[in-house]
């Protein structure tokens, strides 16, 4: 099916008919990225791989913090824990890093900043929508002609 020294370099479809199901349904983010993914987040993953299989391993860490710190200087009880709802790990900086393009560019769209930090714009949602709610952030105007606004505490 493929060979060992393409595992992660290649992406084949096995299934295609079920990844464009859990793709419609927000279970994919991006397809053909995951084993990049993990290998940047988990170095110490071990990857057992044959012709036509593959079994990935590593060690699940006993305790997990995934906080987002959306704030410069924001205390610990702004932080927010999105690990569980978001997935796969995609960064603990994403709303610092949200906030800086926004600074750069109040009229980044949402697409823009999917493509900018290679997730999907329902992820992007999700996090603009903490941010929105701890007041780091508003949207003046429509989606199309509007601008977001950095609040300053």
């Amino acid at each position: 099916l493929f060979s060992p020294k393409d595992f992660g370099k290649v992406s084949i479809l096995r299934n295609p008919i079920l990844a464009g199901c859990l793709q419609r349904t927000e279970f994919i983010e991006k397809i053909g990225s995951g084993i990049k993914r993990i290998k940047k987040l988990f170095p110490s993953v071990k990857f057992n791989i044959d012709t036509d299989w593959f079994c990935i391993v590593f060690k699940r860490q006993k305790i997990i913090e995934s906080t987002m710190n959306v704030g410069v200087n924001a205390p610990v009880k702004d932080t927010v824990n999105v690990g569980v709802n978001v997935g796969v790990n995609v960064g603990v900086n994403v709303g610092v890093k949200i906030l800086k393009l926004i600074k750069a560019n109040n009229k980044v769209t949402y697409a823009q900043m999917a493509t900018e930090f290679n997730l999907s714009t329902k992820t992007i949602e999700r996090y603009l929508k903490i941010l929105k709610e701890q007041k780091k952030i508003k949207r003046i105007g429509s989606d199309k002609a509007g601008y977001w606004k950095v609040i300053d505490k």
